[in-house]
């Protein structure tokens, strides 16, 4: 059957969804500004046409967050849907034009964690370091800049991560419930109450992760990079 493309001016009803304004990123947002408002929150290109689309939404395996699903590429080792991944990257040209520098980038380390992919080595010290920095930054108040400077002495050695089984419940907050603003203080504020939901999902795993911040080295060998609590 062939699927026919609604007029712009189609009164909205099951299995359509109400045309928000974009968002400066290239994502719909609702009428509050947030992401998380659409049924329908669709990525560049895919945006015009996200009310014939219904049909394909689905949920990212691992953060579930509901996105139509596309073909496209994904990265090597953490988990999540192709478009999850590609929302990140829009997520990043936004933090890019709002001058947040990549090592300061807090919401690299909330995403990594959210999709920690299946059970693997790299996977294993991708969550692991990730959650490190989510623990020395919302605990132990450092900057982020400074948390990512101590990543490569965690990683000393090449230690092997336990791997932390995620949490089974889906997550309080993802990418999508960012709200869509110009202002880079708000932002940021809103990528920390983000990053704050993550380490409240896996609080299963922070007092594990807490004992390698003491150390300094999820070894348990202590270290000059361990960053005792404040």
């Amino acid at each position: 059957q062939r699927l026919e493309r609604p007029a712009r001016d189609a009164p909205v009803g099951p299995g359509r969804c109400e045309m928000n304004r974009r968002t400066p990123f290239g994502v719909e947002a609702g009428p509050t500004g947030s992401l998380a408002r659409s049924p329908a929150r669709v990525v560049g290109l895919l945006a015009p046409y996200h009310r014939w689309m219904t049909r394909l939404i689905a949920p990212c395996p691992d953060c579930g967050a509901r996105l139509p699903e596309i073909d496209g590429p994904v990265h090597p080792y953490l988990g999540g849907s192709a478009a999850c991944w590609a929302a990140f990257g829009e997520l990043g040209a936004r933090e890019l034009a709002l001058g947040i520098p990549g090592p300061g980038r807090l919401s690299v380390h909330a995403y990594a964690v959210q999709h920690p992919g299946l059970e693997g080595r790299r996977q294993s010290q991708s969550v692991g370091v990730h959650l490190m920095v989510l623990g020395v930054v919302l605990e132990r108040g450092l900057p982020t800049e400074e948390a990512v400077a101590l990543i490569p002495a965690w990683l000393a050695g090449k230690p092997a991560f336990p791997w932390l089984a995620p949490p089974s419940s889906r997550a309080t907050l993802t990418l999508l419930d960012l709200p869509a603003v110009d202002d880079r203080a708000a932002h940021e504020a809103a990528v920390r109450g983000w990053a704050d939901a993550v380490w409240a999902d896996w609080s299963a795993h922070r007092a594990t992760v807490r004992e390698w911040l003491d150390t300094g080295h999820p070894s348990g060998a202590r270290s000059g990079s361990r960053v005792p609590p404040r």
